[in-house]
């Protein structure tokens, strides 16, 4: 069933890391069965978190009508399409649950010569409208999610993230709005508006982030502190937090956290920088950049504004992925992760040139 090694690539990791926990992944399934009955089960697919997205697109949604071959969001031949056309992948629900066969998001492999001309733009624009429609999430894998990083490719972090999200996120939530709720008057005034600077054990988003790092990022970051002496004096990234060697020989000086810069389009670029201080106190600086999808267009031309097309009762385009901080996720892991590939680099390199020799 599978067209070309990238999609048994693909297919095996989502597998590896999912059926263990019980999730069916089924191959070339029906477009319009899928997105029907995400329509008709909207908990089972809606990301539950501490994000105004996994409120506000939902609510957009349901105030847009009921899901069927006239919402306003699909175009005329999108229902034809959908009786006739297939998902790569569909991860369903665990087969003890109250819906075992429900899909709970959808995964496309998108190759460059497949996805390549205007026919087939005009098939992925239809399934994005009708993921959009109906409210069945889609993830559009390409090489880059297959790349492996210390042996882990992109699409099984992503997976494992993703079971991760849905069991922990509704204990993590359900636990701040117990210490909200135990706040004093005082407490409350003294944080004001700026109550997750105060109390950054409340922010959801940011605990879940730091209990799931980035594996590759550790494991070079502990590589580099074997074979170099590298030390990243920065201890709250998880991701870097290796085991310190005696005595650091290459430090971090000065780091600029990993932050998104304006989009182009519905591409990120996230973008992290530090300084390498050397043995002999010397500084050079390196950056790491990563560039991530936040979502897919749901038509031909120029992404409306997102919010005068919220306002309207429209999706502006589909957030890329199972839940809606996906795309954060992946692009502070990848930025610090390819910062740590700079560094690796350029200690080999002054390796090579004789410049030090290894511990």
């Amino acid at each position: 069933m599978f067209s070309t090694p990238p999609e048994v690539r693909t297919f095996a990791a989502l597998h590896d890391v999912l059926a263990p926990l019980g999730y069916t992944i089924s191959q070339k399934a029906r477009v319009l069965d899928c997105v029907q009955a995400a329509a008709a089960n909207p908990q089972a697919t809606t990301p539950v978190g501490p994000t105004l997205g996994d409120v506000l697109v939902p609510a957009v949604r349901e105030a847009a009508g009921p899901f069927g071959p006239t919402h306003p969001w699909l175009h005329k031949d999108d229902w034809s399409y959908a009786f006739q056309a297939h998902f790569d992948f569909v991860v369903h629900e665990r087969l003890a649950g109250a819906h075992p066969t429900h899909p709970l998001f959808a995964v496309e492999f998108d190759s460059s010569q497949a996805h390549a001309g205007a026919k087939a733009r005009r098939r992925d624009l239809a399934k994005n409208r009708l993921c959009a429609a109906s409210g069945l999430p889609l993830v559009r894998v390409d090489d880059t999610f297959l790349h492996r990083r210390e042996r882990l490719s992109l699409v099984a972090w992503l997976a494992r993230l993703w079971a991760a999200y849905r069991f922990e996120m509704p204990r993590l939530l359900a636990e701040r709005d117990a210490e909200v709720a135990a706040m004093t008057d005082e407490e409350w005034q003294a944080a004001g508006h700026y109550l997750l600077m105060e109390r950054p054990d409340l922010d959801v988003d940011l605990i879940f982030r730091l209990n799931h790092p980035f594996p590759p990022a550790r494991e070079l970051a502990a590589r580099l502190a074997a074979q170099h002496g590298f030390y990243w004096a920065e201890a709250c990234w998880a991701e870097v937090r290796a085991a310190v060697p005696d005595p650091p020989r290459w430090k971090v000086g000065r780091y600029m956290p990993a932050m998104p810069f304006r989009p182009r389009g519905l591409v990120e670029r996230w973008q992290c920088e530090l300084t390498l201080v050397e043995p002999g106190g010397q500084t050079t600086h390196l950056q790491g950049l990563a560039d991530v999808r936040l979502g897919y267009p749901l038509h031909e031309g120029q992404v409306e504004d997102s919010w005068d097309a919220l306002l309207a009762g429209r999706l502006p385009y589909l957030p890329a992925g199972p839940w809606s901080t996906v795309s954060s996720t992946i692009g502070q892991a990848l930025c610090i992760h390819n910062a740590l590939i700079e560094v690796e680099h350029y200690l080999r390199r002054e390796q090579d040139n004789g410049h030090y020799s290894v511990i």
